[in-house]
């Protein structure tokens, strides 16, 4: 034996890994390679079968059963040198009816620029996600640049888009999806591994998605991201997947898994590991949570208890800087107003906001849209927790109108259930105080009636004149 090392590479599961390795002479045994290297390299033994594979979880808890759960279903995180495609009953269609083909001139770029983009066309030409085309559409590479200074890689498919037949297959709404967690305990949520490319596209279209990168044109297999239709096709694809599974809801490549009891979830789970390796689709596991008690879905934090805000997205608005075009400002404003179930009066608050962006307005920036700025950014850093609606269970709904605007807060045994607010319209701004409290309750009751509408529920209001000329029999009729 000698003191001279050696490093080895091998792979194995189309994962690469090193060893040291002790250099020694009339060495007739195998090689073995110990716990520590296991460790180090984050191996997972599998004791029954002999088998060992790369610890993927990264968050999880009843280990063993998930670990068990994937190997039982191990297609699912099964590495491929060629992009994986699925067992699709449909490939995505383009449809442009006749319209002549669509053609956006490519621009000069940096050498930055260019080395971002043929590093990117090199790992698709891998991967077989894209091939080399001779179509006679053509659309222009984008690169958007991500807060470490790398760059995004997109294709600028508006000029196809306008040309495009529209998909109507609706997305589901974010609001419906939370309020259906109602009574859960447990959560999983399953990231699909680049979800828009495992779903096949019609090679009548792939002509279609043809694009210019670095002097050549290439065109896409599978479903590409950017095309108008993409959401719809993935959409209607992922619930034809999960159909009939109950207890599981999808948007896009997000799949959240939730129960009430322990036994129910690992049960649930199982049914939809099942379903998504039959189709052949394949997830992140990294990116995947299992066994949670608390999950990030949707930009949202859920638990049994309720649904916050992230706080990681959330802090990044204590360093927002003052916008300085109306542009910036709409970015600002978007991102209150993902959050507007959680902020009380956000519509009257932000109103000197909201001016600034009329057209015909100038972009001057005065005291009081400083203050509107500064309250939000409070208020969005202390945002409450929202309990989930039981519809067994009576709702409470506070209605208040001010001299601007309306608002009203929809509560479920004390808890805040969604906060909702709009800016009176001019003809409304001449109504009398009683006739604006009025109309308050009357909007207040169109706007949650997915919630009220057959629910026992209270209206409460601060103005005691609405309370004696409004009767029973009249808010029946609102």
């Amino acid at each position: 034996m000698t003191n001279q090392k050696a490093v080895f590479k091998f792979k194995f599961n189309n994962e690469k890994s090193t060893a040291h390795l002790y250099v020694v002479q009339k060495q007739n045994e195998r090689i073995i390679l110990g716990m520590d290297w296991m460790i180090m390299e984050d191996i997972v033994l599998h004791p029954g079968s002999r088998q060992i594979s790369k610890a993927k979880i990264c968050n999880v808890n009843n280990a063993d059963m998930v670990e068990e759960l994937l190997y039982r279903h191990s297609g699912l995180t099964e590495e491929s040198e060629f992009q994986t495609i699925t067992n699709a009953p449909y490939k995505h269609r383009i449809d442009t009816g006749d319209s002549l083909p669509s053609v956006t001139r490519d621009y000069r770029r940096s050498e930055m620029e260019n080395q971002a983009i043929n590093k990117e066309v090199q790992k698709m030409l891998k991967k077989k996600v894209i091939v080399p085309s001779s179509s006679d559409w053509c659309s222009s590479v984008v690169l958007i640049k991500k807060p470490d200074e790398s760059f995004r890689f997109c294709v600028d498919y508006r000029g196809l888009n306008k040309l495009t037949v529209k998909d109507k297959y609706p997305l589901p709404r974010i609001s419906e999806l939370l309020d259906r967690l109602q009574g859960s305990r447990y959560f999983s949520t399953i990231d699909l591994k680049s979800g828009y490319w495992q779903l096949p596209l019609d090679e009548r279209d792939a002509k279609k998605t043809a694009f210019m990168a670095n002097g050549s044109l290439y065109e896409f297999t599978c479903l590409p991201f950017g095309v108008v239709n993409g959401p719809s096709s993935f959409m209607r694809f992922m619930h034809t997947v999960l159909r009939g599974l109950p207890r599981t809801m999808v948007y896009l490549d997000d799949v959240i898994v939730f129960s009430e009891s322990e036994e129910q979830h690992m049960e649930d789970l199982a049914n939809v590991l099942k379903r998504l390796d039959s189709y052949n689709l394949k997830i992140s596991a990294k990116k995947c949570q299992f066994f949670q008690t608390e999950v990030e879905f949707l930009g949202f934090l859920v638990s049994g208890e309720g649904i916050r805000s992230d706080p990681e997205k959330v802090n990044v608005i204590k360093e927002w800087p003052q916008p300085t075009t109306a542009k910036q400002l709409m970015r600002f404003l978007g991102f209150c107003a993902f959050y507007h179930k959680f902020l009380k009066d956000l519509s009257m608050t932000a109103k000197p906001l909201y001016n600034l962006i009329r057209k015909n307005e100038d972009y001057v920036w005065t005291d009081a849209t400083e203050e509107a700025f500064q309250t939000l950014k409070k208020q969005i850093m202390t945002l409450p927790m929202l309990a989930y609606p039981d519809p067994n269970l009576p709702y409470d709904l506070h209605c208040d109108a001010s001299n601007h605007g309306l608002g009203a807060v929809l509560v479920q045994i004390g808890r805040p259930v969604a906060y909702a607010s709009r800016t009176l319209t001019p003809p409304e701004l001449n109504y009398h105080t009683t006739e604006k409290e009025c109309l308050a309750i009357v909007w207040a009751l169109d706007y949650f009636h997915p919630y009220v509408f057959g629910a026992n529920f209270t209206v409460y209001t601060d103005h005691s004149a609405l309370k004696s000329t409004v009767g029973e029999k009249t808010l029946k009729t609102l």
